[in-house]
């Protein structure tokens, strides 16, 4: 199983006979993220707002959505090449403005799948791992060596934070790395709270 590297949006276009075909990649880790993404980057001047995700270790949650293009001919190609990735919380959305030529069911199905595969072509991909969520909080006298820690170890995480007393950061950590982080604010009486609902 793998899932992107990249946090941010990936995005790609490819013009096929006049249509244009803009498809968003983005690493998500709960189907709400992923609903989310799809409602925030839609775009409802288009023809067409078709999408694809996978959630969780075993791709728990797969689905895929045609938006008016004929039936398995959108969603499903979109959501082939995640499988053939062996991608998992990812969502794809592919947006179409129609260029007035028809392509065909066969067309069609082609031209989603390369839109997705041009997408994720030189796209670092990593393998996927267990994520939890986490809480750290602490007193503001400890703020410079928790950032110290965090920016050192773990560059790429997402961090929530809240600056009410005490200071409070909620991000995703590999289970694996969670040993090691206890450890470090067990040395430092920084308070850790691990969230039971793992990635969905």
């Amino acid at each position: 199983m793998q899932e992107l590297k990249e946090n941010s949006t990936i995005i790609n276009e490819i013009n096929i006979k006049k249509s244009r075909f803009i498809c968003l990649l983005q690493k998500v880790t709960s189907e709400k993220a992923a609903l989310a993404f799809i409602k925030a980057n839609q775009q409802l001047s288009a023809t067409h707002n078709c999408y694809a995700y996978i959630i969780g270790k075993n791709q728990n949650i797969i689905r895929k959505y045609d938006d008016g293009e004929p039936t398995n001919t959108a969603g499903k190609p979109i959501l082939d090449i995640l499988l053939h990735y062996h991608l998992t919380n990812v969502v794809c959305l592919v947006i179409r403005y129609f260029g007035g030529i028809k392509l065909g069911a066969g067309g069609l199905i082609r031209a989603y799948a390369n839109s997705v595969k041009m997408n994720l072509k030189n796209r670092e991909l990593v393998p996927y791992l267990e994520t939890i969520e986490i809480t750290m909080q602490f007193p503001i006298s400890k703020i410079k060596i928790v950032d110290e820690y965090l920016n050192y170890h773990y560059q790429i995480i997402q961090i929530t934070k809240t600056f009410n007393a005490p200071i409070s950061y909620t991000f995703r950590l590999a289970t694996t790395e969670i040993p090691a982080l206890r450890l470090w604010a067990n040395n430092h009486a920084i308070k850790v709270t691990l969230f039971e609902h793992k990635d969905s």
